[in-house]
């Protein structure tokens, strides 16, 4: 809650909506303010010492839209954890923050305790809604930014958005 937010220059925003139970911020939780578990954020330069165990939940839909200075190739990678172990399973779409058209397939987080990400490229404003499935929450633990590669070699274009999956056990 005291942490700092440290965004690339080339990102104007970040905002967060919940359809259900009712409309508005999602409600941040703090499931351990100081903890030693490895699946918790490690602090930096710009966040105090010590590992934090954070994310949203007790909602049913939740949604984050990343404002970008006009039209710029980057990747963001969301990071999940199930803190709870409760066999949570999300669903993850992505659109287009403008046009509201889907860019990417939905991709399902499913088994989460551990921590996972999944990682996208895009060139413009970009918008996530993540669906609870399965289990008691929803949650979004963490956002990373980079550059997006050159000749990754995978034939993936940032105007494709191609997610990938890394679990963080």
């Amino acid at each position: 809650r005291n942490d700092e937010k440290a965004l690339p220059s080339y990102v104007t925003s970040l905002e967060y909506f919940r359809a259900f139970p009712k409309s508005g911020v999602p409600d941040p939780q703090m499931w351990a303010a100081e903890t030693a578990d490895k699946r918790a954020l490690a602090p930096d330069k710009h966040n105090r010492a010590g590992r934090k165990a954070t994310g949203y939940s007790n909602d049913q839909t939740m949604s984050l839209t990343i404002g970008i200075d006009g039209e710029r190739e980057y990747q963001v990678a969301l990071y999940f954890v199930d803190w709870n172990r409760k066999g949570c399973r999300q669903a993850v779409e992505m659109m287009d923050a403008e046009t509201l058209n889907q860019v990417a397939p939905v991709k399902i987080v499913d088994d989460f305790s551990g921590g996972a990400y999944l990682v996208y490229q895009y060139n413009k404003s970009a918008k996530f809604r993540i669906n609870k499935v399965r289990g008691p929450i929803v949650s979004l633990s963490g956002i990373f930014f980079d550059p997006a590669p050159v000749g990754d070699g995978d034939g993936s274009s940032p105007a494709n958005a191609a997610p990938t999956k890394n679990s963080k056990n």
